[in-house]
C-alpha cells in the first residue's frame, strides 16, 4: 500500500548474506564440537557407540538451530539498524503523508541498535539459560519452560522491532524500553511472527527483519494514535 517494496531489497540481500555467514560459522563450530565429543567418548559396544553418535548429532543439530536463530536476530538487527530505521521512517511517511521529512542519522541509528540489542542480548541470554537449566533439573516442567523460552525470546525480538518507529518519534533508549515493557503482549506477538518467518529457509531469513520492522512500525503508530485519542 505504501509502495516500499524496493526499499526492502537492500536489507533483504544483506540479511541473506549475513544469514549464510552465521549459518556456516555455526555449522562448522557444531561439526568441530561433535568431532571432539566423538573422539573423547569411545564405547567398545558397536551399536551403543553408534546410538550415542546419533544422539549427539541430533542434540548438535538442535543446538546449531538455536544458536543460528539467536545470533541471526541480534547480529542482523544491529548491522541493518540504519536501513531498518530508514524503512520505519518511510512507513511512517506512508501513513502520515508526504509532509513527512526524513531526519534519520545513520550513525546514531547504528549506535542505538548496538546499545539496545547488546543490552537485550545479555538479559535474554540470562533468562533463557535459567529456564533451560530449570527444565533439565525438573524434567516434568520442561514443556512449560520451553514455551516460556519462546515467549521470552519473542518479547525481546518484538521490543527491538518496536524501537525503530519510537526512535523517529524522539523516544530515548530508556523511554523506548519502558514503552516496550508496557506493551509486552504486542511485542511478544510481533516477535513470534518474526520467528515464524525465520522458520522459512532463505526467504524467511531475507524478509523477517524487513517485514518485522514494517509490522512493528504500523502497530506502534496505530497504538500511539489510539493513546493520543
Amino acid at each position: 500500500r505504501y509502495g516500499l517494496w524496493h526499499y526492502l531489497l537492500a536489507p533483504a540481500v544483506v540479511s541473506l548474506m549475513l544469514s549464510s555467514a552465521i549459518l556456516a560459522v555455526v555449522f562448522l563450530a557444531a561439526m568441530g564440537l561433535s568431532g571432539v565429543v566423538d573422539r573423547l567418548v569411545e564405547i567398545p559396544i558397536g551399536w551403543l557407540d553408534e546410538l550415542i553418535n546419533w544422539v549427539v548429532g541430533i542434540l548438535m543439530a538442535f543446538a546449531m538451530l538455536a544458536a543460528f536463530v539467536f545470533l541471526h536476530r541480534r547480529i542482523v538487527l544491529i548491522v541493518l539498524a540504519p536501513l531498518l530505521a530508514r524503512l520505519a521512517e518511510l512507513t511512517v511517511r506512508g501513513m502520515e503523508g508526504e509532509e513527512f521529512e526524513a531526519t534519520l542519522d545513520f550513525r546514531k541509528a547504528f549506535q542505538r541498535g548496538l546499545h539496545i540489542n547488546t543490552r537485550s542480548m545479555i538479559r535474554e541470554l540470562f533468562a533463557t539459560v535459567s529456564l533451560v537449566v530449570l527444565g533439565f533439573v525438573i524434567p516434568i516442567i520442561s514443556p512449560v519452560t520451553s514455551c516460556l523460552v519462546f515467549l521470552v525470546e519473542s518479547c525481546f525480538a518484538g521490543s527491538g522491532l518496536i524501537d525503530f518507529p519510537l526512535e523517529y518519534r524522539g523516544y530515548s533508549v530508556g523511554e523506548s524500553i519502558a514503552y516496550a515493557k508496557s506493551h509486552r503482549g504486542k511485542a511478544t506477538g510481533l516477535g513470534a511472527g518474526y520467528f515464524l518467518l525465520m522458520v522459512i529457509p532463505v526467504i524467511g531469513w531475507m524478509i523477517a527483519p524487513t517485514f518485522g520492522t514494517v509490522a512493528g512500525t504500523v502497530m506502534t503508530m496505530e497504538q500511539l494514535q489510539s493513546e493520543q485519542e
